[in-house]
């Protein structure tokens, strides 16, 4: 038999002679226990540890999964260019590509494209486009700067690829590629669809050397914006277009994003 007394259980064994019988000889074995009220307390406490680091281990989650998404997508694009400027024996400068044939024609050849979108504008059905009130690339509703503000889309807007894992490849090879003499080309590592969408967290933007070699921006020697703007408080309408060089060699870049 047992019986509750206060915070404590209190279990009657009956024993004689070493033998457990019905009667004689009883003896009471207190066992700790805890009291409603306790354990209450206890969950409610966990509770509140679990709230506060919670986010933190999704936060650095999310974080490790971008990072993962960038090598990859890094080094799928790197073997793609190279091996376009080997197959093909010519420079990748603009004045070798024409409107016919175009740099992400070429890049079609060596990725599964499931949908080419072309140049980006207002009505492009089930790709990047623009919102029907807006005149200009600027304020778009997709992408935003490093820091969540308005990006300036206009230097990546001369052709969109859809890859059959949603990876999403953008294009500056227009006037504004010829006139740098080089070819932009910028990777939305987990694709347009799924945010942040985010340039320098998501999106991040490479200069194409004529030897087929990938110049992450804000690399020195890059001719587009080799010092150009990765901030967490810069108003810059091209903030994070220069990110990628950061996101390449700082060990905790990914770590460290701004919200």
């Amino acid at each position: 038999m047992g019986d509750w007394q206060g915070s404590t259980f209190r279990l009657s064994i009956e024993k004689c002679g070493g033998r457990f019988t019905s009667h004689m000889c009883t003896k009471h074995i207190a066992l700790p226990a805890f009291t409603l009220a306790e354990v209450l307390i206890t969950l409610g406490i966990i509770g509140i540890v679990a709230a506060m680091t919670l986010p933190s281990l999704i936060s650095n989650y999310q974080h490790k999964v971008l990072e993962s998404q960038f090598k990859k997508a890094y080094s799928e694009l790197s073997q793609v260019i190279l091996k376009i400027h080997t197959d093909n024996g010519l420079e990748l400068i603009p004045n070798n590509f024409s409107n016919k044939y175009k740099l992400s024609d070429c890049l079609k050849e060596y990725y599964h494209i499931i949908k080419d979108c072309g140049n980006v504008n207002i009505n492009t059905k089930g790709c990047i486009k623009l919102s029907p009130t807006e005149d200009d690339i600027w304020n778009m509703e997709i992408y935003k700067s490093y820091n969540g503000k308005s990006i300036n889309f206009g230097y990546l807007d001369d052709g969109v690829l859809i890859t059959n894992d949603g990876t999403t490849i953008l294009f500056e090879q227009g006037t504004q590629a010829a006139s740098m003499g080089r070819f932009l080309i910028g990777v939305d590592i987990n694709g347009f669809t799924q945010k942040p969408n985010r340039f320098g967290h998501d999106v991040f933007v490479f200069e194409i050397s004529p030897s087929g070699k990938l110049i992450p921006l804000g690399n020195p020697n890059a001719k587009w914006w080799g010092t150009g703007v990765c901030d967490a408080v810069s108003n810059s309408s091209i903030n994070g277009y220069s990110c990628t060089y950061k996101a390449i060699n700082e060990p905790d870049y990914f770590k460290n994003l701004p919200k």
